[in-house]
């Protein structure tokens, strides 16, 4: 009896603490809970490598930031098909990172030379403003919203440049409205959405959490791809079920996963340690694809190493 106790109750402690865990790990168990393609999955980066707006991505740098949002900015390539440009980020709940992920794949599509606007339109709880230092909350989408028709001209007012880039420009929220599902749902708002798509080569909206509210479902009706970002050790798992019904249903279009904040400082514990996707000679460990020998590392054959990369929290 006390032999099969002691292999029992180990067993049963795993078992329980398995249960208990709630919130995705990591790319495994996020693959595990959808059958919606991942296409990022983005370390959380240091405190060295960010700049004004939480920008990592930089020109003329290979460090492991910049390459991921590389690798994501050419997966999105590949979903659009030929003319589409509009991308939507949106996640289940807040603090997510779906702004952090929509600004740095701006940033990288702008280091193309491409002319992108990142379109703040988390109405109800602005942020693209505060993030990029913009300090007049009047200037946005909403004071559009309210007219019965605009032209380029009136949207040209509303638009600013991003402070980091020549070819990112920005239209905020503007002020928060006390309707903002009535204002999204209006006609005024696919002719806001025409006219960027005139003037840009592409055009991202930074939309509020799914799971929270409506007014991202209008919105995803004028997008041409959504990016569902997650982020590892905070997102609940019940999440995807809502999640996977929506892009069932066809309400985000061509939707796809970026998991986001991978804490590669916990690569030495548990599902992170040995021979896991996050462990020692695992995809992101030190002898893995993003790891210190890896094929984007630091120490890496590959052209795309830095000895003195610090973009990653470690």
């Amino acid at each position: 009896t006390a032999l099969l106790l002691a292999f029992v109750m180990p067993l049963s402690i795993i078992w329980l603490i398995g249960l208990l865990r709630y919130r995705i790990e990591g790319h495994d168990e996020v693959q595990s809970l959808t059958t919606l393609p991942i296409i990022a999955d983005i370390p959380m980066a240091s405190d060295d490598v960010k700049t004004s707006a939480g920008i990592v991505v930089h020109e003329n740098k290979n460090t492991q930031m910049d390459e991921i949002f590389r690798s994501l900015r050419t997966n999105i390539k590949f979903l659009l098909k030929e003319q589409q440009k509009k991308i939507l980020f949106t996640s289940s709940i807040s603090g997510e990172g779906k702004t952090f992920c929509a600004a740095n794949l701006a940033m990288s599509f702008a280091l193309l030379g491409q002319r992108v606007v990142l379109c703040g339109l988390d109405i109800r709880k602005p942020a693209l403003g505060r993030l990029f230092g913009i300090a007049d909350r009047n200037l946005g989408i909403t004071t559009l919203l309210t007219k019965e028709k605009v032209t380029l001209e009136d949207v040209q007012k509303q638009i600013v440049k991003s402070g980091v880039n020549d070819n990112l420009h920005l239209l905020l929220s503007g002020p928060i409205p006390p309707n903002p599902s009535e204002l999204l749902a209006r006609q005024t708002f696919q002719q806001v959405i025409s006219l960027l798509e005139q003037q840009y080569d592409y055009v991202i909206f930074d939309t509020a959490p799914v799971g929270l509210v409506t007014d991202t479902l209008q919105i995803a009706e004028h997008a041409d791809c959504c990016v569902l970002v997650c982020r590892a050790d905070y997102t609940p798992k019940s999440s995807f079920g809502l999640l996977n019904q929506l892009a069932d249903e066809g309400k985000l279009p061509n939707a796809s996963i970026a998991i986001n904040g991978i804490d590669m400082s916990r690569r030495k514990y548990g599902y992170y340690y040995g021979y896991g996707v996050y462990g020692k000679y695992g995809r992101y460990g030190n002898y893995g694809k993003y790891g210190n020998y890896g094929h984007y590392g630091m120490y890496a054959d590959s052209h795309y190493g830095l000895k003195d990369d610090n973009s990653i929290k470690k």
